[in-house]
């Protein structure tokens, strides 16, 4: 009996590739692609085409893509209902500016709001998380005029200037000012523990101790 995985069935068939072999792609990425959008693996995938939940290399080898396309993407590749629709957006409108009124934006804010219970019925669209995660920030602040925000240790909440005061992973902290007011902290079974580490995170925030934090600190340690 064979202990391998076998991949499910699949018909379809990903178009041949045709773009640079992958020692110049490689070559490229080393020389000008900033280093800090890291690839993963020793031999990183060069990776061709997209469709549903496959993913295709260079080589034509079939992956399942069990991230559905990484972090916000959350339909899969090429889905051809979403490929549909972009493609009949683009035929007739790119982009305008928020003076104006356009009816796709409305069709879509109604049947959105429309899943929302009540009173939570006004959206404001963003493009990314990063500047979702800016506008909650700004808001929080702005509505109860505080100011100090906790984070947990490991989590991700964004690469912008604001946002990476919250985010406390190592490759996204490189020792200049950003996110003021943003404190990154460890929580184990509800209890914060305060270790040496602990004023290493306020200063990665260039975090001034407030009157309402210090004493939690305190009283943990």
């Amino acid at each position: 009996l064979s202990t391998q995985a076998k991949m499910p069935p699949c018909d379809f068939v990903p178009e041949k590739y045709e773009s640079y072999p992958y020692e110049r792609m490689q070559k490229i990425r080393e020389q000008n692609i900033a280093p800090s959008l890291r690839t993963y693996y020793k031999r990183p995938l060069l990776l061709h085409q997209g469709h549903m939940q496959w993913l295709f290399d260079h080589e034509g080898r079939r992956y399942l893509d069990l991230f559905a396309g990484i972090v916000t993407v959350s339909v899969g590749h090429c889905h051809p209902k979403v490929t549909m629709a972009t493609q009949k957006q683009l035929a007739r409108l790119w982009h305008t500016t928020n003076i104006y009124m356009y009816p796709a934006i409305h069709e879509y804010v109604e049947k959105l709001t429309s899943l929302f219970p009540d009173p939570l019925k006004v959206v404001y669209l963003t493009n990314s998380g990063s500047e979702a995660n800016d506008l909650a920030m700004f808001m929080a602040r702005l509505h109860t005029h505080n100011f100090d925000i906790i984070s947990l240790r490991g989590g991700y909440h964004g690469g912008s200037p604001y946002t990476l005061g919250l985010t406390s992973l190592t490759s996204y902290k490189h020792g200049v000012a950003n996110g003021f007011g943003c404190t990154t902290v460890r929580i184990f079974f509800f209890i914060i523990w305060v270790t040496n580490s602990l004023f290493e995170y306020f200063s990665n925030c260039h975090f001034l101790l407030s009157s309402t934090l210090w004493p939690l600190i305190k009283t943990a340690v």
